[in-house]
């Protein structure tokens, strides 16, 4: 079943507005549909720009999460991975980084700096 066929029935809190819904629900932390529809009111001029042309119901979004499966958000997080993952950046430095890699620590400065050699 594609992303499209999923979405095919729904009004207007599609797979799309779901799925930012979601995004803001896990980067703002929160645990509860009612906290998560306060967030959204409160940031709506914040979000607007993500396409989300109305706020959704409290009703609205617990029908959502009980009838869309949870497996689409899964596909699509699959689908950004596999089609951005040459671009993302890796946190293991190459052999060649590491050997230029050496860490000053300025005693008069609590601080730790790194810096690359030429």
């Amino acid at each position: 079943m594609s992303i499209v066929q999923i979405g095919m029935y729904v009004k207007k809190f599609t797979t799309y507005n779901h799925l930012v819904v979601m995004l803001f629900v896990s980067l703002e932390g929160y645990q509860a549909i009612r906290e998560t529809i306060l967030g959204l009111l409160a940031n709506a001029h914040k979000l607007a720009h993500l396409g989300l042309s109305y706020l959704v119901r409290r009703s609205t979004f617990a029908e959502a999460n009980k009838s869309r499966d949870s497996a689409i958000f899964g596909d699509i997080y699959l689908s950004v991975y596999q089609k951005h993952a040459g671009s993302l950046a890796d946190s293991r430095l190459s052999d060649a980084d590491l050997k230029r890699l050496y860490i000053w620590i300025l005693p008069p400065f609590p601080c730790l700096k790194i810096h690359l050699r030429a």
